[in-house]
């Protein structure tokens, strides 16, 4: 009955679960036991659609081969659904309506909210950049940047948004070995070398450019409410 309802039993070391006790008994024999085998890495570079469906399949898949790790590092600790962003920006929905934990689809696979910085396919190692040793502070949290409108545009600089990163340490690089290796990182917006649009222009990728847009337009409007009040039409 458990097994058919989808119990998971979770390895109390590596933070993986299977879907049958046999199989984590298996896995503790085999990957923790003295003498491990070694495992075959299949190491995902990205948690956007793609990183997840191969996540999602990979699983189905190797959910009781324990012979089989498999790994996901993403910049983002969340799935965006990023067709709905103007949503957002048009206020209809909030922010949390569009994103889901990415652990939540980790349920046989490791999962390191990190930056890449690097691939060597020649070694088949990946250098991963991971924030746990800095500290980020919030200059206004998720309820205040919604419905605020912005002083100035001008002001922020694009893509950082209300959210200010402060760094008081090193960040921390590790190396993640693979066998086979998925990368799904996804792409940059381009300007085509238009350096004034790149400039100007209100970019929709992320749910912080959302936010933006969404008080950029308030803030508008306010300004335009006030002007009405200085110089009505007469």
């Amino acid at each position: 009955m458990s097994i058919k309802f989808g119990a998971r039993y979770r390895c109390p070391k590596c933070d993986i679960s299977f879907s049958r006790v046999d199989s984590l008994q298996r896995h503790l024999e085999l990957i923790h036991d003295a003498k491990p085998i070694h495992p075959k890495e299949i190491l995902i570079l990205g948690g956007g659609f793609a990183g997840v469906e191969v996540l999602r399949r990979l699983q189905d898949r190797f959910q009781n081969d324990v012979s089989v790790n498999i790994t996901m590092v993403s910049k983002d600790n969340f799935l965006l659904l990023t067709p709905m962003l103007h949503e957002v920006a048009s206020g209809m929905i909030e922010t949390r309506h569009i994103v889901t934990p990415i652990r939540a689809f980790c349920n046989r696979a490791k999962f390191y909210a990190a930056k890449v910085k690097s691939v060597d396919l020649k070694n088949r190692q990946v250098q991963i950049e991971s924030p746990l040793s800095s500290r980020s502070i919030l200059n206004a949290n998720s309820s205040n940047l919604e419905g605020a409108a912005l002083p100035s545009y001008q002001e922020q600089e694009q893509g950082s948004s209300h959210l200010l990163l402060s760094n008081l340490g090193k960040a921390q690089l590790s190396n993640l070995s693979y066998d086979y290796l998925v990368i799904a990182l996804g792409s940059e917006t381009k300007f085509f070398d238009m350096a004034d649009i790149e400039k100007h222009a209100l970019t929709i990728k992320s749910w912080n450019d959302a936010i933006v847009i969404r008080n950029h337009i308030i803030h508008q409007l306010e300004q335009a409410e006030l002007l009405l009040r200085e110089r009505p039409f007469s």
